[in-house]
Protein backbone atom coordinates (compact mmCIF):
# COMPACT_ATOMS: atom_id res chain seq x y z
CA UNK A 1 0.00 0.00 0.00
CA UNK A 2 1.27 3.67 -0.19
CA UNK A 3 2.57 4.63 2.93
CA UNK A 4 3.43 8.24 3.16
CA UNK A 5 2.78 8.28 7.02
CA UNK A 6 4.90 11.61 7.85
CA UNK A 7 7.15 9.90 10.72
CA UNK A 8 8.86 8.04 7.80
CA UNK A 9 9.10 10.48 4.62
CA UNK A 10 11.18 8.13 3.35
CA UNK A 11 9.12 5.66 2.28
CA UNK A 12 7.89 7.37 -0.07
CA UNK A 13 11.48 6.81 -2.55
CA UNK A 14 10.06 3.66 -4.01
CA UNK A 15 9.93 3.81 -7.91
CA UNK A 16 6.91 5.71 -7.73
CA UNK A 17 8.15 7.45 -11.19
CA UNK A 18 11.74 7.85 -13.08
CA UNK A 19 14.12 10.30 -11.43
CA UNK A 20 14.88 13.40 -13.48
CA UNK A 21 18.75 14.12 -12.70
CA UNK A 22 19.54 17.67 -12.44
CA UNK A 23 21.73 18.60 -15.01
CA UNK A 24 25.57 20.18 -13.88
CA UNK A 25 25.87 23.57 -15.13
CA UNK A 26 29.95 23.62 -16.16
CA UNK A 27 31.54 26.70 -14.52
CA UNK A 28 33.14 29.34 -16.37
CA UNK A 29 36.36 28.72 -17.41
CA UNK A 30 38.94 31.91 -16.41
CA UNK A 31 41.53 32.36 -19.03
CA UNK A 32 43.34 34.14 -16.74
CA UNK A 33 46.70 32.63 -15.64
CA UNK A 34 50.21 33.39 -13.96
CA UNK A 35 52.68 35.63 -15.78
CA UNK A 36 56.05 34.15 -16.88
CA UNK A 37 58.94 35.18 -14.21
CA UNK A 38 61.34 37.25 -16.05
CA UNK A 39 64.42 38.67 -15.89
CA UNK A 40 65.34 42.29 -13.30
CA UNK A 41 65.66 44.59 -16.59
CA UNK A 42 68.42 46.77 -16.88
CA UNK A 43 67.89 50.30 -15.83
CA UNK A 44 67.53 52.55 -18.79
CA UNK A 45 69.63 55.38 -19.60
CA UNK A 46 67.96 58.32 -18.23
CA UNK A 47 67.20 55.95 -15.24
CA UNK A 48 70.79 55.27 -14.64
CA UNK A 49 71.66 58.84 -14.56
CA UNK A 50 68.91 59.92 -12.03
CA UNK A 51 69.68 57.07 -9.77
CA UNK A 52 73.76 58.93 -10.10
CA UNK A 53 74.47 61.29 -7.05
CA UNK A 54 74.38 64.88 -8.35
CA UNK A 55 77.72 66.39 -9.62
CA UNK A 56 78.73 69.10 -7.00
CA UNK A 57 78.18 72.33 -9.11
CA UNK A 58 79.90 75.99 -8.33
CA UNK A 59 80.27 79.29 -9.57
CA UNK A 60 77.88 79.56 -12.92
CA UNK A 61 76.50 76.56 -14.91
CA UNK A 62 78.47 75.82 -18.28
CA UNK A 63 76.83 75.28 -21.52
CA UNK A 64 76.95 71.78 -21.62
CA UNK A 65 74.84 71.87 -18.44
CA UNK A 66 72.09 72.98 -20.45
CA UNK A 67 72.53 70.87 -23.61
CA UNK A 68 72.57 67.92 -20.63
CA UNK A 69 69.57 68.96 -19.71
CA UNK A 70 67.54 69.37 -22.45
CA UNK A 71 68.89 65.71 -23.55
CA UNK A 72 67.40 64.38 -20.30
CA UNK A 73 63.76 65.15 -21.30
CA UNK A 74 64.29 64.30 -24.58
CA UNK A 75 65.35 60.95 -23.25
CA UNK A 76 62.93 60.43 -20.45
CA UNK A 77 59.75 61.56 -23.01
CA UNK A 78 61.10 58.46 -25.37
CA UNK A 79 61.15 55.86 -22.36
CA UNK A 80 57.38 57.38 -21.38
CA UNK A 81 56.05 56.50 -24.81
CA UNK A 82 57.72 52.90 -24.98
CA UNK A 83 55.87 52.16 -21.89
CA UNK A 84 52.65 53.19 -23.30
CA UNK A 85 52.81 51.55 -26.51
CA UNK A 86 54.51 48.64 -24.20
CA UNK A 87 51.65 48.74 -21.88
CA UNK A 88 49.02 48.88 -24.86
CA UNK A 89 50.43 45.63 -26.52
CA UNK A 90 50.84 43.69 -23.24
CA UNK A 91 47.12 44.10 -22.39
CA UNK A 92 45.98 43.47 -25.56
CA UNK A 93 47.81 40.30 -25.45
CA UNK A 94 46.69 39.25 -22.28
CA UNK A 95 42.93 39.98 -22.93
CA UNK A 96 42.42 38.07 -26.46
CA UNK A 97 40.76 35.31 -26.41
CA UNK A 98 38.43 36.66 -23.23
CA UNK A 99 34.72 36.56 -23.26
CA UNK A 100 33.55 40.16 -22.84
CA UNK A 101 31.65 40.92 -20.21
CA UNK A 102 27.91 41.06 -21.39
CA UNK A 103 24.98 42.99 -19.53
CA UNK A 104 22.87 40.86 -17.52
CA UNK A 105 20.42 39.08 -19.83
CA UNK A 106 16.43 40.31 -19.02
CA UNK A 107 14.85 36.63 -18.09
CA UNK A 108 10.95 36.30 -19.15
CA UNK A 109 9.22 33.83 -16.60
CA UNK A 110 5.33 32.02 -17.73
CA UNK A 111 3.60 31.13 -14.85
CA UNK A 112 0.05 28.79 -15.24
CA UNK A 113 -2.09 29.57 -12.22
CA UNK A 114 -4.72 27.36 -11.03
CA UNK A 115 -7.42 28.58 -8.91
CA UNK A 116 -5.83 31.29 -7.43
CA UNK A 117 -6.49 35.18 -8.87
CA UNK A 118 -4.33 37.11 -10.73
CA UNK A 119 -5.74 40.00 -7.97
CA UNK A 120 -3.81 38.21 -5.10
CA UNK A 121 -0.88 36.81 -7.20
CA UNK A 122 0.05 40.08 -9.04
CA UNK A 123 0.88 42.35 -6.03
CA UNK A 124 3.25 39.89 -4.97
CA UNK A 125 4.70 39.29 -8.19
CA UNK A 126 5.16 43.16 -8.97
CA UNK A 127 6.99 43.34 -5.73
CA UNK A 128 9.11 40.57 -6.99
CA UNK A 129 9.82 42.55 -9.92
CA UNK A 130 10.59 45.39 -8.49
CA UNK A 131 13.42 44.16 -6.50
CA UNK A 132 14.73 41.75 -9.36
CA UNK A 133 15.26 44.30 -12.57
CA UNK A 134 16.22 41.74 -14.92
CA UNK A 135 13.34 39.50 -14.13
CA UNK A 136 9.90 39.64 -15.86
CA UNK A 137 6.84 37.13 -14.82
CA UNK A 138 3.56 36.76 -16.36
CA UNK A 139 1.12 34.94 -14.44
CA UNK A 140 -1.40 33.10 -16.68
CA UNK A 141 -4.74 31.76 -15.12
CA UNK A 142 -5.37 29.04 -16.42
CA UNK A 143 -9.39 27.05 -16.91
CA UNK A 144 -9.16 23.79 -15.04
CA UNK A 145 -10.80 21.74 -17.74
CA UNK A 146 -7.85 19.84 -19.92
CA UNK A 147 -5.62 21.78 -17.34
CA UNK A 148 -3.18 18.56 -17.04
CA UNK A 149 -2.87 17.68 -20.85
CA UNK A 150 -2.61 20.68 -21.79
CA UNK A 151 0.19 21.29 -19.92
CA UNK A 152 2.32 17.95 -20.99
CA UNK A 153 0.91 18.38 -24.99
CA UNK A 154 2.51 22.66 -24.70
CA UNK A 155 5.21 21.19 -22.70
CA UNK A 156 6.45 18.64 -24.99
CA UNK A 157 6.48 21.10 -27.70
CA UNK A 158 8.66 23.46 -25.71
CA UNK A 159 5.60 25.87 -25.75
CA UNK A 160 4.49 25.06 -21.65
CA UNK A 161 5.16 27.98 -19.16
CA UNK A 162 8.19 27.84 -16.74
CA UNK A 163 5.86 27.76 -13.71
CA UNK A 164 2.95 25.73 -13.08
CA UNK A 165 0.67 24.25 -10.55
CA UNK A 166 -0.17 20.59 -9.94
CA UNK A 167 -1.67 18.65 -7.34
CA UNK A 168 -0.01 16.89 -4.97
CA UNK A 169 -1.06 13.26 -6.17
CA UNK A 170 -0.02 14.22 -9.35
CA UNK A 171 3.70 13.58 -9.26
CA UNK A 172 3.67 10.13 -11.08
CA UNK A 173 1.71 12.02 -14.45
CA UNK A 174 4.42 14.75 -14.70
CA UNK A 175 7.49 12.84 -15.21
CA UNK A 176 7.88 14.48 -18.45
CA UNK A 177 8.26 17.75 -17.37
CA UNK A 178 9.18 18.27 -13.73
CA UNK A 179 12.42 19.43 -12.84
CA UNK A 180 13.73 19.02 -9.10
CA UNK A 181 14.62 21.55 -7.06
CA UNK A 182 17.95 22.33 -6.64
CA UNK A 183 19.51 22.10 -3.07
CA UNK A 184 21.75 25.65 -3.14
CA UNK A 185 17.73 27.39 -4.00
CA UNK A 186 16.33 25.19 -0.87
CA UNK A 187 18.11 22.08 0.88
CA UNK A 188 17.14 19.44 2.25
CA UNK A 189 16.78 19.88 5.74
CA UNK A 190 15.78 23.66 5.26
CA UNK A 191 12.81 22.27 3.15
CA UNK A 192 11.69 19.67 6.37
CA UNK A 193 12.20 21.96 8.87
CA UNK A 194 10.34 24.83 6.45
CA UNK A 195 7.16 22.81 4.90
CA UNK A 196 5.00 20.10 6.95
CA UNK A 197 6.08 16.47 6.67
CA UNK A 198 3.58 15.79 3.92
CA UNK A 199 4.99 18.10 2.07
CA UNK A 200 8.25 16.33 2.32
CA UNK A 201 7.01 12.83 1.29
CA UNK A 202 4.53 13.33 -1.25
CA UNK A 203 7.18 15.45 -3.09
CA UNK A 204 10.03 13.52 -2.80
CA UNK A 205 11.50 10.93 -4.79
CA UNK A 206 14.96 9.23 -4.83
CA UNK A 207 16.03 12.11 -2.61
CA UNK A 208 15.20 14.36 -5.34
CA UNK A 209 12.10 16.98 -3.68
CA UNK A 210 9.49 18.49 -7.41
CA UNK A 211 8.00 21.36 -5.94
CA UNK A 212 7.25 24.01 -3.18
CA UNK A 213 4.14 24.28 -1.41
CA UNK A 214 2.22 27.88 -0.98
CA UNK A 215 -0.66 25.97 1.36
CA UNK A 216 -1.49 22.88 3.36
CA UNK A 217 -4.97 21.36 2.57
CA UNK A 218 -7.09 17.60 3.62
CA UNK A 219 -10.44 16.13 3.81
CA UNK A 220 -11.54 18.04 7.52
CA UNK A 221 -15.38 17.75 8.67
CA UNK A 222 -17.98 20.51 8.23
CA UNK A 223 -20.62 20.83 9.89
CA UNK A 224 -24.39 23.04 10.33
CA UNK A 225 -24.51 24.46 14.10
CA UNK A 226 -27.77 25.31 13.93
CA UNK A 227 -28.94 21.68 12.73
CA UNK A 228 -26.89 20.44 15.85
CA UNK A 229 -29.12 22.56 17.96
CA UNK A 230 -32.07 22.00 16.91
CA UNK A 231 -31.45 18.25 17.15
CA UNK A 232 -30.10 18.38 20.40
CA UNK A 233 -26.48 17.38 19.66
CA UNK A 234 -23.54 19.57 21.50
CA UNK A 235 -20.42 18.19 19.78
CA UNK A 236 -19.39 16.30 16.33
CA UNK A 237 -18.59 12.94 16.40
CA UNK A 238 -15.78 11.72 17.51
CA UNK A 239 -15.23 8.27 15.95
CA UNK A 240 -16.25 6.87 12.70
CA UNK A 241 -17.79 3.46 13.82
CA UNK A 242 -21.12 3.80 16.79
CA UNK A 243 -20.67 7.50 17.50
CA UNK A 244 -20.85 9.13 14.02
CA UNK A 245 -23.69 6.95 13.34
CA UNK A 246 -25.96 7.71 16.16
CA UNK A 247 -25.09 11.30 16.30
CA UNK A 248 -26.67 11.09 12.74
CA UNK A 249 -29.13 9.18 13.04
CA UNK A 250 -30.30 11.78 15.67
CA UNK A 251 -29.19 14.67 12.90
CA UNK A 252 -32.18 13.15 10.36
CA UNK A 253 -35.49 13.85 9.41
CA UNK A 254 -37.69 11.92 7.41
CA UNK A 255 -40.98 13.21 6.49
CA UNK A 256 -44.11 10.56 6.82
CA UNK A 257 -43.25 8.70 3.41
CA UNK A 258 -39.74 8.06 4.43
CA UNK A 259 -38.50 10.43 2.24
CA UNK A 260 -35.30 12.45 3.99
CA UNK A 261 -35.90 16.52 4.38
CA UNK A 262 -32.79 16.69 6.30
CA UNK A 263 -29.86 14.19 6.06
CA UNK A 264 -27.55 13.56 9.22
CA UNK A 265 -24.33 12.96 6.66
CA UNK A 266 -23.48 13.16 3.35
CA UNK A 267 -22.01 9.82 2.76
CA UNK A 268 -23.01 6.15 1.57
CA UNK A 269 -23.58 6.68 -2.20
CA UNK A 270 -21.04 8.28 -4.98
CA UNK A 271 -23.02 9.81 -7.70
CA UNK A 272 -23.97 13.00 -5.57
CA UNK A 273 -21.30 12.98 -3.26
CA UNK A 274 -18.51 15.41 -3.41
CA UNK A 275 -14.60 13.58 -2.43
CA UNK A 276 -16.88 10.34 -1.90
CA UNK A 277 -13.61 8.43 -3.10
CA UNK A 278 -11.52 10.06 -0.04
CA UNK A 279 -14.02 9.33 2.45
CA UNK A 280 -13.96 5.81 1.53
CA UNK A 281 -10.28 6.10 1.33
CA UNK A 282 -9.93 7.51 4.85
CA UNK A 283 -12.13 4.27 6.08
CA UNK A 284 -9.98 2.08 4.28
CA UNK A 285 -6.63 3.21 5.57
CA UNK A 286 -8.13 3.07 8.98
CA UNK A 287 -9.44 -0.51 8.51
CA UNK A 288 -5.42 -1.04 7.13
CA UNK A 289 -6.80 -1.74 3.45
CA UNK A 290 -4.37 -0.39 0.29
CA UNK A 291 -5.48 0.70 -3.44
CA UNK A 292 -3.33 -1.95 -4.55
CA UNK A 293 -5.70 -4.50 -3.07
CA UNK A 294 -8.76 -2.76 -3.58
CA UNK A 295 -10.66 -5.97 -3.02
CA UNK A 296 -9.13 -7.04 0.24
CA UNK A 297 -11.10 -7.95 3.42
CA UNK A 298 -9.97 -4.86 4.78
CA UNK A 299 -11.14 -2.45 1.77
CA UNK A 300 -14.60 -4.35 1.90
CA UNK A 301 -15.46 -3.73 4.97
CA UNK A 302 -14.62 0.01 4.75
CA UNK A 303 -17.13 -0.09 1.50
CA UNK A 304 -19.78 -1.52 3.87
CA UNK A 305 -19.10 0.83 6.68
CA UNK A 306 -19.23 3.70 4.15
CA UNK A 307 -22.41 2.50 2.18
CA UNK A 308 -24.54 1.81 5.57
CA UNK A 309 -25.39 4.99 5.61
CA UNK A 310 -27.38 4.63 2.19
CA UNK A 311 -29.21 1.42 3.27
CA UNK A 312 -30.70 3.14 6.05
CA UNK A 313 -31.96 6.03 4.39
CA UNK A 314 -29.54 8.57 6.31
CA UNK A 315 -28.77 9.64 2.49
CA UNK A 316 -29.33 8.21 -0.82
CA UNK A 317 -29.24 8.89 -4.54
CA UNK A 318 -32.55 11.17 -4.31
CA UNK A 319 -30.46 13.68 -2.39
CA UNK A 320 -29.63 17.00 -4.10
CA UNK A 321 -25.59 17.73 -4.57
CA UNK A 322 -23.64 17.17 -1.25
CA UNK A 323 -22.43 21.09 -1.11
CA UNK A 324 -25.39 22.26 -2.86
CA UNK A 325 -27.39 19.90 -0.07
CA UNK A 326 -25.11 21.52 2.91
CA UNK A 327 -25.46 24.84 1.71
CA UNK A 328 -29.38 24.54 1.30
CA UNK A 329 -29.50 23.19 4.96
CA UNK A 330 -30.57 19.79 4.01
CA UNK A 331 -27.42 17.92 5.28
CA UNK A 332 -26.03 18.28 8.77
CA UNK A 333 -22.67 17.02 8.21
CA UNK A 334 -19.94 16.86 4.78
CA UNK A 335 -16.74 16.02 4.37
CA UNK A 336 -14.41 18.10 2.17
CA UNK A 337 -11.26 19.95 1.80
CA UNK A 338 -11.04 23.04 3.35
CA UNK A 339 -11.14 24.95 -0.10
CA UNK A 340 -15.00 24.17 -0.51
CA UNK A 341 -15.67 26.72 2.37
CA UNK A 342 -14.88 29.28 -0.44
CA UNK A 343 -17.92 27.82 -2.18
CA UNK A 344 -20.38 26.96 0.22
CA UNK A 345 -20.19 29.94 1.66
CA UNK A 346 -20.42 32.67 -1.52
CA UNK A 347 -23.53 34.22 -2.52
CA UNK A 348 -27.10 33.35 -0.25
CA UNK A 349 -25.02 30.91 1.72
CA UNK A 350 -22.50 33.25 3.06
CA UNK A 351 -24.45 33.93 6.59
CA UNK A 352 -24.58 30.02 7.62
CA UNK A 353 -23.53 28.84 11.10
CA UNK A 354 -20.82 26.72 9.98
CA UNK A 355 -18.17 24.87 12.23
CA UNK A 356 -15.33 22.60 11.00
CA UNK A 357 -13.55 19.90 13.18
CA UNK A 358 -10.74 17.27 12.32
CA UNK A 359 -12.09 13.87 10.94
CA UNK A 360 -13.99 10.91 13.47
CA UNK A 361 -10.69 8.47 14.66
CA UNK A 362 -11.09 4.82 13.93
CA UNK A 363 -11.78 2.29 16.77
CA UNK A 364 -8.24 2.47 17.98
CA UNK A 365 -8.42 6.01 18.57
CA UNK A 366 -5.90 7.19 15.76
CA UNK A 367 -6.92 9.65 13.42
CA UNK A 368 -5.53 10.33 10.05
CA UNK A 369 -7.07 12.61 6.86
CA UNK A 370 -6.14 12.50 3.29
CA UNK A 371 -4.13 15.04 2.21
CA UNK A 372 -5.12 17.52 -0.95
CA UNK A 373 -3.63 20.53 -1.86
CA UNK A 374 -2.14 22.09 -4.77
CA UNK A 375 2.11 22.56 -5.24
CA UNK A 376 4.20 25.01 -7.60
CA UNK A 377 6.62 23.67 -9.80
CA UNK A 378 9.00 24.21 -12.34
CA UNK A 379 9.48 22.86 -16.36
CA UNK A 380 12.40 20.89 -17.03
CA UNK A 381 11.93 22.41 -20.40
CA UNK A 382 12.36 26.00 -19.13
CA UNK A 383 15.79 28.10 -19.89
CA UNK A 384 15.40 29.76 -16.83
CA UNK A 385 14.87 27.46 -14.24
CA UNK A 386 17.23 28.74 -11.56
CA UNK A 387 15.79 31.96 -11.79
CA UNK A 388 12.07 29.81 -11.41
CA UNK A 389 12.95 28.17 -8.35
CA UNK A 390 14.17 31.62 -6.55
CA UNK A 391 10.88 33.23 -7.16
CA UNK A 392 9.31 30.50 -6.31
CA UNK A 393 11.44 30.31 -2.73
CA UNK A 394 10.40 33.86 -2.37
CA UNK A 395 6.69 33.36 -3.15
CA UNK A 396 7.04 30.77 0.21
CA UNK A 397 8.66 32.86 2.53
CA UNK A 398 6.97 33.74 5.77
CA UNK A 399 6.62 37.46 4.22
CA UNK A 400 5.23 36.76 0.93
CA UNK A 401 3.15 34.33 2.51
CA UNK A 402 1.74 36.80 5.42
CA UNK A 403 1.08 39.12 2.24
CA UNK A 404 -1.04 36.33 0.52
CA UNK A 405 -3.11 36.03 3.04
CA UNK A 406 -4.02 39.13 3.49
CA UNK A 407 -4.58 39.31 -0.41
CA UNK A 408 -7.05 36.10 -0.08
CA UNK A 409 -9.20 37.51 2.90
CA UNK A 410 -9.31 41.06 1.29
CA UNK A 411 -10.62 39.33 -2.33
CA UNK A 412 -12.49 36.55 -1.40
CA UNK A 413 -12.96 36.52 2.70
CA UNK A 414 -11.45 33.25 3.17
CA UNK A 415 -7.55 32.35 3.18
CA UNK A 416 -5.92 29.05 2.52
CA UNK A 417 -3.59 27.57 5.30
CA UNK A 418 -0.08 28.69 4.45
CA UNK A 419 2.47 25.54 3.58
CA UNK A 420 4.82 26.96 6.46
CA UNK A 421 5.12 25.41 9.84
CA UNK A 422 6.24 28.66 11.71
CA UNK A 423 2.36 29.99 10.72
CA UNK A 424 0.86 27.05 12.41
CA UNK A 425 -0.17 29.41 15.29
CA UNK A 426 -1.88 32.00 13.17
CA UNK A 427 -4.20 29.23 11.96
CA UNK A 428 -4.78 26.94 14.94
CA UNK A 429 -6.84 29.88 16.27
CA UNK A 430 -9.48 30.40 13.04
CA UNK A 431 -13.06 28.82 13.88
CA UNK A 432 -12.92 27.36 10.16
CA UNK A 433 -9.33 26.45 9.40
CA UNK A 434 -8.34 25.44 12.47
CA UNK A 435 -8.64 21.29 11.92
CA UNK A 436 -6.56 21.91 9.23
CA UNK A 437 -3.30 22.33 10.86
CA UNK A 438 -4.55 19.91 13.53
CA UNK A 439 -4.36 17.37 11.37
CA UNK A 440 -1.26 18.32 9.66
CA UNK A 441 1.05 15.51 11.12
CA UNK A 442 -1.44 12.46 10.68
CA UNK A 443 -2.02 13.32 6.53
CA UNK A 444 -1.63 10.80 4.07
CA UNK A 445 -1.92 11.17 0.09
CA UNK A 446 -4.05 8.71 -2.16
CA UNK A 447 -4.83 9.14 -5.67
CA UNK A 448 -8.27 9.40 -4.82
CA UNK A 449 -8.59 12.73 -5.00
CA UNK A 450 -11.79 13.76 -6.02
CA UNK A 451 -12.15 17.31 -8.13
CA UNK A 452 -8.22 17.66 -9.23
CA UNK A 453 -10.11 17.70 -12.94
CA UNK A 454 -7.08 15.44 -14.13
CA UNK A 455 -8.75 13.15 -16.18
CA UNK A 456 -5.75 10.84 -15.25
CA UNK A 457 -4.66 8.74 -12.35
CA UNK A 458 -7.16 10.42 -9.48
CA UNK A 459 -10.23 9.86 -12.21
CA UNK A 460 -10.11 6.96 -13.31
CA UNK A 461 -9.41 5.14 -9.86
CA UNK A 462 -12.62 7.24 -8.94
CA UNK A 463 -14.25 5.92 -11.99
CA UNK A 464 -14.02 2.35 -11.29
CA UNK A 465 -14.47 2.83 -7.29
CA UNK A 466 -17.70 4.94 -8.18
CA UNK A 467 -19.17 1.80 -10.78
CA UNK A 468 -18.82 -0.76 -7.44
CA UNK A 469 -20.69 1.52 -5.01
CA UNK A 470 -23.17 2.11 -7.49
CA UNK A 471 -23.03 -1.37 -8.64
CA UNK A 472 -23.71 -2.48 -4.61
CA UNK A 473 -26.46 -0.30 -4.50
CA UNK A 474 -27.89 -2.32 -7.22
CA UNK A 475 -27.68 -5.39 -5.39
CA UNK A 476 -24.20 -6.57 -6.40
CA UNK A 477 -22.06 -8.15 -3.77
CA UNK A 478 -19.46 -5.67 -1.84
CA UNK A 479 -16.52 -7.90 -2.54
CA UNK A 480 -17.48 -8.86 -5.98
CA UNK A 481 -17.72 -5.05 -6.89
CA UNK A 482 -14.66 -4.39 -5.72
CA UNK A 483 -12.91 -7.72 -7.74
CA UNK A 484 -13.84 -5.53 -10.53
CA UNK A 485 -12.62 -2.45 -9.34
CA UNK A 486 -9.58 -3.69 -9.18
CA UNK A 487 -8.88 -4.90 -12.50
CA UNK A 488 -9.50 -1.39 -13.61
CA UNK A 489 -7.04 0.01 -10.01
CA UNK A 490 -4.47 -2.55 -12.62
CA UNK A 491 -4.44 -1.43 -15.51
CA UNK A 492 -4.14 2.16 -14.24
CA UNK A 493 -1.55 1.34 -12.00
CA UNK A 494 0.94 -0.53 -14.45
CA UNK A 495 -0.26 2.87 -16.91
CA UNK A 496 1.39 5.12 -14.41
CA UNK A 497 4.54 2.71 -13.30
CA UNK A 498 3.03 2.89 -9.40
CA UNK A 499 3.74 -0.26 -7.48
CA UNK A 500 3.24 -1.05 -3.92
CA UNK A 501 6.90 -0.24 -2.51
CA UNK A 502 5.41 -1.63 0.72
CA UNK A 503 5.19 -5.26 -0.29
CA UNK A 504 8.28 -7.01 -1.72
CA UNK A 505 9.08 -7.18 -4.60
CA UNK A 506 8.59 -10.97 -6.79
CA UNK A 507 10.97 -12.97 -8.35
Amino acid sequence: MVDNNPDSPKNQSGPIFESVPIEEVPQAFSPEAPLPETEEPVPAPAEAFLAAPPPELTGDLPPLYEESKARYFIIGGAVLVFLLVFGSVLAFLLTRGQPKPTPPKDVKLVYWGLWEDAQVMQPLIDEYQKANPGVSISYEPQLHIDYRQKLLSRSANNRGPDIFRFHNTWLPQLREIAAPLPAEIISADEYAKTFYPIHLSDLTFEEQIYGIPLMLDGIIMIYNDNLFQRAGVGAPPANWIGDLEEIVTTLTVQDRDGKIVTSGVAMGTANNIDHFSEIFGVLMLHNGGSVFAIDSKESVEALKVFRQFGETNIWNDTMPNSIEAFRAEKVAIIFAPSWQLIRIKSGESSSLPIKTAPLPAGLDGRSLSLASYWVEGVSKKSANQVEAWKFLKYLSERESQEKMIELQKKNRGITIVSSRQDMKSAFESDPLLAPVVQQASVYRSLPLADRTFDKGLNDELISYLKNAVNSTIAGVDYGEALKTAQQGFRTVFERYGLKDTTQPATK
